[in-house]
This record gives structure tokens, C-alpha cells and sequence, in this order.
């Protein structure tokens, strides 16, 4: 095992530690057994970690996170439950969702809990910090508008690949750049530093959800436990469709968007058979890329920061970069 794992691992732990009491009520069981039951299959803690890095390339005491994170974890578990909802999805993490085995009504409530819960863990940050709570308010605002369009975007003909980059900030760039800026704000660094950290975040999110995109045609059931392909039966504009569209002449993009759009049984081996055609693959991986590199560079110009602590930040990013699932 790495250094860089090594450190991670001791992160994660923290991070479990920190998210022990994320929702310790247990009366009534009908409402808390659902919420033990979600929580119990831990995701990859992707945000409170990005959450940790960026306040150790500016103070070493990571205690003072505990509630941020906690918060984090809270709004991101609320909208897998609700993603979950909405997609009338039956797995999440290789495990029965909440909706599939209790019912609609009951995630729900279990999300509407955990969202509330964020507020708890935030008003017990050391000192009161009003600019935290305003912007974790409007990123949680900014999630419900990213998937609406999302879901908007898949009954419409066509969208462009701008809309498809707006959506994305909303949808999952805003609880990442949260996660980064919310130390900055904690620290009262300057207005610079936290614009550049807040691109960063952007960056990364983008990169995350191109990911996701690439990840539902071309990963793996055995890395995502997640149905592959599911994009495509629900029609969703994904990167790589967006890419398609751009790629056609216009009767091979009439054919294909007939072929997205229809019911077929065979449609994820077509659709895929396709992008493997016109090499969407080579050019998915070649954009990641790129922000990829973008994200190194804008890690590179920050002002003051430590650079061991630098050098972490871009080996996580990194494993996000490389994932799987």
C-alpha cells in the first residue's frame, strides 16, 4: 500500500468516526430502520474526503471539519435516496434500495430526514460561520435544479452540449465545489483563493459526471452494482450521446437518435456497438482527460498552500481519475 493510501485510509477512518451520529435516532423504528439500513453500505466518501485535502493545504487541524463533513455526507446520502426514487432504481452499492425494499413513501421520508439532518450537523460548527449555511443552502438548491433538468433534458429532442455542462455544475459539481470551498470559507481565506478553489471543484465535478456517463455504457455490474446501461434505457443525454449527435452526418443522427429513443431490447448493445463505431470511447477519454490535466494545473497555481498536502490532493484526484465505479 501506498503513502497516499495509507493517508487516505487514516481520512476514511476519520471521516467514519466524524459520521457516527449521522442520524442516531432510532424511535420510530419504521422511520430510523430505513435510514440505519442505507447508511450501513458506506459509499466511497468521495466529497468528505476532497473536503479534508482542501483544508489541510491551508491548517493541519482537521477536527474543526467534523460537522462539515458530517453535513456533507447527510445532503449526498439524501440525494442517492431520492436519485434512487426517481430512476425507480432496485440497487444501490449491490444492495437493495430503500424504495424497493420498503416503498416510494418511505425513502422519501428517509431522505427528507437525512436533508434536514445536514442543518443539525452544520449549527454545530465551532464558531457560527451564516456564509456556510447560505452557500450549503443554495448548493442544495442547486442539486433539485441540476436533476430537474436532467430529467427535462431526457423527454427533449435535443439539447446542446452547453446545456448538458450547465446541468452537470448544478447537478453534481455543486456538492463537490461545496466540499472544497466550504474549508476556505471556514478559514477566511481570501476571495482569490477560493474562486480558484471553486474552479477546481467545477472542473472536478464536470470530470466526475462524465465519468458517471462513460461508467453506465462501459463499466462493469461487479465494480458498479448498478444495472449497465441504464442511461440509455431512460433516454438520458449523456456526454457520450452528446458526442454521437456531434460526431453523424445528419441521416446516421436521425437513425441513432431513433435508436436512443426507442424500445428495442437489444438498444444498450446497439447504442454501444455505435459509439464503438465512431470511436466515442477514444474521444470520452481523451475530454476526461483533459480536464484532468486542467485540474492539475489550477491545483498548481494556489497561493500558500502546503505543498505536501498539494502533491495529496492531486494523487486522490488521481484515483478519481482511474475509477471504476
Amino acid at each position: 500500500m501506498s503513502k497516499n493510501s495509507i493517508y487516505i485510509s487514516k481520512l476514511n477512518s476519520f471521516i467514519d468516526e466524524a459520521t457516527n451520529d449521522l442520524c442516531v435516532k432510532k424511535y420510530p423504528n419504521t422511520l430510523y430502520a430505513p435510514i440505519h439500513y442505507h447508511l450501513s453500505n458506506k459509499g466511497k466518501k468521495t466529497r468528505s474526503i476532497l473536503c479534508l485535502l482542501s483544508y489541510k493545504l491551508f491548517n493541519d487541524n482537521i477536527t474543526d471539519c467534523k460537522p462539515l463533513i458530517s453535513a456533507i455526507e447527510s445532503l449526498h446520502e439524501f440525494t442517492l435516496i431520492h436519485d434512487d426514487i426517481m430512476d425507480c432504481a432496485s440497487t444501490r452499492r449491490g444492495q437493495l434500495t430503500i424504495n424497493k425494499k420498503w416503498s416510494n413513501s418511505q425513502a422519501i421520508i428517509s431522505g427528507d430526514v437525512l436533508l434536514i439532518n445536514a442543518y443539525r450537523h452544520l449549527l454545530n460548527l465551532s464558531e457560527f460561520n451564516n456564509s456556510i449555511i447560505k452557500i450549503f443552502t443554495e448548493t442544495s438548491i442547486k442539486i433539485c435544479e441540476g436533476q430537474q433538468l436532467d430529467m427535462d433534458f431526457a423527454k427533449k429532442k435535443s439539447i446542446s452540449l452547453q446545456e448538458y455542462l450547465e446541468m452537470i455544475d448544478l447537478k453534481t459539481g455543486a456538492l463537490i465545489e461545496f466540499s472544497m470551498i466550504s474549508p476556505a470559507l471556514m478559514l477566511n481565506l481570501e476571495t482569490e483563493v477560493i474562486k480558484l478553489i471553486k474552479k477546481i471543484g467545477s472542473k472536478l465535478g464536470q470530470l466526475f459526471q462524465i465519468q458517471d456517463d462513460f461508467i453506465d455504457i462501459y463499466g462493469q455490474y461487479a465494480d458498479t452494482g448498478k444495472l449497465i446501461g441504464k442511461d440509455v434505457i431512460e433516454r438520458k443525454k449523456t456526454f457520450l450521446y452528446l458526442k454521437a449527435v456531434q460526431s453523424l452526418d445528419n441521416d446516421n443522427m436521425v437513425k441513432f437518435t431513433q435508436l436512443y429513443n426507442s424500445d428495442l431490447d437489444d438498444k444498450i448493445y446497439q447504442v454501444k456497438l455505435l459509439y464503438d463505431k465512431i470511436g466515442i470511447k477514444g474521444l470520452v477519454l481523451e475530454e476526461m482527460h483533459k480536464i484532468y490535466q486542467k485540474i492539475n494545473l489550477l491545483i498548481g497555481e494556489l497561493p500558500h498552500s502546503n505543498l505536501e498536502s498539494k502533491k495529496t490532493l492531486k494523487d486522490f484526484i488521481n484515483t478519481i481519475y482511474k475509477r471504476k465505479k
